[in-house]
């Protein structure tokens, strides 16, 4: 898994943060020793008490069709 934050706003002191999540885009490599490498992006917004966007984070999650040969 790995991860990118983009700040769009300074978050203060006594804010008050609402996570959005949802799923962003999927797609697949194919691997060496596992087969098909499937990656899926998520999303995460995060909102002040003003529905201010203030971060966007973005992670990237890869499974593997079968386990990995050893």
């Amino acid at each position: 898994v790995t991860g990118v934050q983009t700040c769009a706003l300074p978050i203060c002191p006594g804010d008050v943060l609402t996570a959005t999540v949802k799923q962003g885009e999927g797609w697949e490599k194919e691997g060496k020793r596992s087969g098909k490498l499937i990656f899926s992006e998520t999303i995460t917004e995060y909102h002040d008490q003003n529905g201010e966007l203030v971060i966007t984070a973005r992670g990237v999650g890869v499974r593997t069709e079968r386990p990995v040969d050893q």
